[in-house]
């Protein structure tokens, strides 16, 4: 299997991490054929810098095209030595990413927020293939700290947010989704562990979050989004 995914700017705060079950890889296609240069059909597009281009999230045969904007970040990511031929980077902005696919899915972790978010969208449309899914974790703009960042991006204790930086709402960027022809359109509220909690207390955060992540109308206000939807 092989992959692609578009870049991280920055270190995210703490949110927005992929939940380990977040990519069940699609059947692979009957046929082998396909252009010159391109990848299988049976494609993973992942980011080079963010955890998705680990194993942690999808399966250790899997091949993956790992696509940054930086190219000190892909530095970082080849220095993690992951195994000759599955990993494949590319420095370039996602948007104008022109790759051949299909691919089975695009995935990454804190990613779309820093993007052309309707460019992005229909550029994962082109890249995958019938069936293929988007799977990403993004911050929620109803999360308060979340909310402050983004409204006061320019106040020194939120220097590490960049003014291009957005967060989503779930349900407004289910709309997007489907405008975009997405279908099976899922978002899931996640995510109560902020970094700033001691090591000996993340257990019982951890805990407390997942009974908050199942309140109806309290888990609206988590972190993080958990953002999966298909191509038809």
């Amino acid at each position: 299997m092989a992959g692609i995914s578009p870049c991280w700017k920055r270190k995210p705060s703490g949110v927005g991490a992929l939940p380990p079950d977040s990519f069940e890889p699609a059947a692979a296609p009957t046929s082998s054929s396909r252009e010159p240069g391109s990848l299988p059909a049976n494609a993973l597009l992942k980011s080079a810098a963010a955890p998705a281009c680990s194993p942690r999230c999808s399966p250790a045969a899997e091949r993956r095209l790992a696509v940054d904007i930086s190219g000190e970040l892909l530095e970082k990511a080849r220095a993690r030595n992951l195994p000759a031929g599955q990993v494949t980077f590319l420095e370039k902005r996602f948007e104008d990413c022109d790759v051949n696919g299909p691919f089975d899915a695009v995935i990454g972790s804190s990613i779309l927020h820093h993007l052309d978010i309707d460019g992005a969208l229909t550029n994962i449309r082109r890249l995958l293939k019938p069936g293929g899914i988007l799977s990403f974790a993004e911050p929620n703009l109803l999360n308060p700290q979340v909310y402050l960042e983004r409204k006061f991006h320019y106040l020194p204790m939120f220097s590490y947010t960049s003014p291009d930086e957005t967060a989503f709402v779930r349900w407004k960027f289910a709309r997007l989704l489907a405008e975009h022809g997405f279908q099976d359109i899922s978002l899931t509220p996640f995510d109560w562990l902020h970094p700033a909690v001691p090591r000996p207390l993340i257990g019982c955060v951890r805990g407390i979050g997942r009974l908050l992540e199942r309140l109806p109308g309290v888990r609206e206000f988590s972190g993080s989004l958990y953002i999966r939807a298909r191509k038809p």
